[in-house]
């Protein structure tokens, strides 16, 4: 499975970089993650790596390609996620940052359920 890609029936691509061997979230879990988040061509548009510490948040709490994935990797997993603009911010997108209809690229580490 590590490297493997597969697309979710709502169109999210997963690629699992590394597959941990803790427990699942679920839906209203507090998780630490680290990410980085970059457009279709590859700018990053965020990190926690540059802001230098992993963010806690409910996996109810972000968007819903992100939200999917959290829910089916375990603790200690790392994936890329292609995650298509309907998952994500849709025609809106968030100004100035991600266009709207926009395709999003996340690279996700789950550290731990809170």
């Amino acid at each position: 499975m590590v490297g493997q890609k597969q697309t979710t029936n709502n169109g999210l691509n997963i690629t699992f970089i590394k597959i941990g061997s803790g427990k699942i979230p679920k839906i209203r879990d507090k998780v630490r993650c680290d990410y980085v988040l970059k457009q279709k061509d590859g700018t990053e548009i965020d990190s926690s790596y540059v802001r230098g510490n992993s963010i806690v948040f409910a996996a109810d709490e972000v968007i819903e390609g992100l939200r999917e994935a959290l829910l089916i990797m375990p603790t200690g997993s790392k994936v890329n996620l292609v995650i298509p603009p309907d998952l994500a911010y849709g025609a809106e997108g968030v100004y100035p940052h991600i266009k709207p209809n926009e395709t999003l690229l996340y690279e996700v580490v789950l550290h731990s359920i809170e």
